[in-house]
């Protein structure tokens, strides 16, 4: 009889730790799962963050001059936008205006499927620097 005992203890203690590496499992991959999500995003970030960069220098090489900011790029402009699709499926849209004091600014913007991802604005001064 205290053998029966005895077995159905290690059965039981066996149990437990089945559900305790079950539970410890789903938890584990559940954060694998979060931590893949949060890469990508991060990847997406990046990769936005290079694009805009990469439209404000060329805004600026081109001295505020959005059709040959387009040209420089590789983009469309269509309706006073600049648009550049991207590797990773996103799109950048640029837009610009000049004041009447020769300032030009763009506002820079990346999305993923109407969702903004990254945003930057950038001013050039276009005028003639004299004394």
């Amino acid at each position: 009889m205290k053998r029966l005992t005895a077995s159905r203890l290690f059965l039981f203690e066996l149990t437990l730790d089945l559900l305790f590496f079950c539970v410890c499992a789903a938890v584990c991959v559940t954060l694998l799962v979060h931590a893949q999500g949060l890469t990508a995003e991060s990847g997406a970030l990046s990769e936005a963050c290079a694009a805009a960069q990469n439209a404000a220098e060329a805004f600026k090489a081109e001295n505020g001059d959005l059709p040959r900011t387009a040209d420089r790029l590789g983009a469309a402009l269509e309706g006073g936008a600049l648009t550049l699709p991207l590797e990773n499926g996103c799109t950048l849209t640029m837009t610009a205006a000049r004041d009447e004091n020769e300032l030009c600014t763009a506002e820079i913007q990346v999305r993923r499927a109407d969702e903004p991802v990254y945003e930057l604005t950038v001013r050039r001064y276009a005028g003639e620097v004299g004394s």
